[in-house]
């Protein structure tokens, strides 16, 4: 069965509430307590860590998205990069205040932002072109902001490649390259594809 995609509203609720709820149910409980794991799970204090790495992971990739033109970085698990912090060596309480402090800058970048600038296509300019692989490209509507949609099926052949890796090489057309990646750290790329990309993922083959 697919997995059900959160709503806009559902995600920023989810956002909101977080720190909130935390605090709520970790209020009057023995600071110790929050240290101490069941024999088949995390402890309070290692969830809140795994939730700061991945603010730290996914959080900052957003942020980065919205602040930079050509964001780009290497993939990275939140669960990898808690290893590398000492987050889950903190005392509990201010841990749960960095978290705060976390969630409300994030959530003061996403707040104001209209719901159409969430969508990838509120990138192009009135006017402007967009063409889309995943057939996600709404023609009709965005024929209302001048904007010529193109939902693209391809069925590339050697003499197609051919033909556009000469557009390439005479400068005609331009490839984005997010990342590059030795073929070593195929993993790494193909989370940072799964994660969701404005630009080509690519390997080299020494």
């Amino acid at each position: 069965m697919a997995e059900r995609r959160l709503a806009l509203d559902e995600i920023m609720e989810i956002l909101r509430t977080t720190v909130p709820r935390l605090a709520e149910l970790t209020d009057g409980v023995p600071r110790t307590r929050l240290h101490a794991a069941p024999d088949d799970g995390w402890s309070p204090n290692h969830v809140l860590a795994h939730l700061r790495a991945c603010h730290d992971v996914l959080g900052g990739s957003v942020l980065r998205i919205l602040r930079e033109d050509h964001p780009a970085w290497k993939g990275m698990n939140p669960r990898a990069w808690m290893k590398q912090t000492d987050y889950a060596g903190w005392e509990f309480d201010p841990a749960l205040e960095a978290f705060r402090a976390q969630r409300a800058e994030l959530l003061g970048v996403l707040e104001p932002l209209p719901p159409d600038a969430w969508e990838l296509v509120a990138l192009v300019r009135d006017g402007g072109r967009i063409a889309t692989t995943l057939g996600a490209a709404d023609v009709e509507d965005l024929a209302a902001r001048n904007v010529r949609a193109t939902n693209i099926m391809g069925a590339p052949t050697p003499e197609k490649l051919t033909v556009v890796a000469d557009q390439v090489a005479a400068g005609a057309l331009r490839l984005e390259i997010q990342q590059t990646y030795p073929l070593a750290e195929a993993p790494a790329a193909l989370a940072a594809f799964a994660a969701g990309t404005r630009g080509k993922i690519v390997l080299t083959v020494e």
